[in-house]
């Protein structure tokens, strides 16, 4: 019985969010501040792993669809480390959630909670992750490889990626009762969000390309600066280019740390407003 529950209003929500992750900044700060710092290593990880496989592909493959083939199979690598950096994420979205919700601030100096609400947390964030990553990897698979996918075979995985990413979307609305420890099931998720896919996905588009976009910028820079500052480096270190690398991959690590520290509180912000509506603001009869 959704039918009671209005739609989800975006655009009120949306600019709400921005004005409330602004206006509570500092509050961000003190929660996002610590797990920044263990990111930023984690991070570095991520990038030099990439780096040497994406170069070494493009070193040892010549043709182009094996290439994207071969691209597309590395990601595997990196899977874990991105499961990581959502795991690291968690303690944050946990205290954030308690503060737009509740009003609860962070009290102590270091905040490093990890207890078994943010790994409640993290388990549903890592259950809708590895939902929408299977059929994906499906998806991409079959475009590489057509002639080994019947179509019967490629029409059900294109189903299972549309319901896949169906539920990853709507059951998304049930993370801040977890921060807030309230008793809601995925059927209560799936239910209260009837015919809201849509609002939803388009608010948190609304969110996060902004952040996205200006981050690219600072990326492009950055690489700018690499190119200058790491040929500089090069001749101070004798020829050796291992040094250049690693300053590729550790600013590389710091704009991917800054993007998600940055970009967190607003997509978070929208979740929380979101679960407010369906759950505490309206209830169906």
């Amino acid at each position: 019985m959704t039918d009671e529950i209005p739609l989800l209003p975006v655009w009120s929500n949306v600019k709400a969010s921005y004005r409330l992750a602004w206006e509570n900044r500092g509050e961000y700060f003190k929660i996002a501040r610590w797990w920044a710092l263990v990111m930023i290593p984690v991070e570095y990880v991520q990038c030099s792993m990439v780096k040497r496989i994406r170069d070494d592909i493009l070193l040892h493959t010549q043709d182009s669809a094996q290439m994207f083939s071969d691209l597309t199979h590395s990601t595997l690598l990196v899977f874990p480390i991105s499961i990581l950096i959502f795991l690291l994420c968690a303690p944050i979205a946990v205290a954030w959630h308690r503060l737009i919700l509740r009003g609860e601030k962070v009290t102590v100096t270091h905040y490093l909670r990890f207890d078994h609400v943010v790994l409640s947390y993290f388990m549903i964030v890592l259950l809708l992750r590895v939902a929408a990553f299977i059929p994906s990897m499906l998806q991409i698979q079959m475009m590489n490889h057509p002639e080994d996918f019947p179509k019967s075979l490629a029409l059900l995985c294109i189903i299972l990626y549309i319901a896949t990413l169906l539920f990853a979307v709507r059951v998304s609305i049930i993370l801040p009762a977890k921060a807030l420890q309230i008793p809601v099931t995925i059927k209560q998720g799936w239910q209260r969000t009837s015919w809201n896919f849509w609002r939803i996905t388009w608010g948190s588009f609304l969110c996060a390309v902004p952040m996205f976009i200006v981050f690219a910028l600072i990326e492009i820079i950055g690489m700018f600066i690499v190119g200058i500052f790491g040929g500089v480096l090069l001749v101070l270190a004798g020829g050796k280019p291992h040094l250049n690398e690693a300053l590729q991959s550790f600013l590389g690590a710091l704009n991917a740390t800054a993007l998600i520290i940055v970009a967190l509180p607003v997509g978070l912000t929208f979740l929380s407003l979101s679960y407010r509506h369906f759950f505490e603001e309206h209830q169906p009869l």
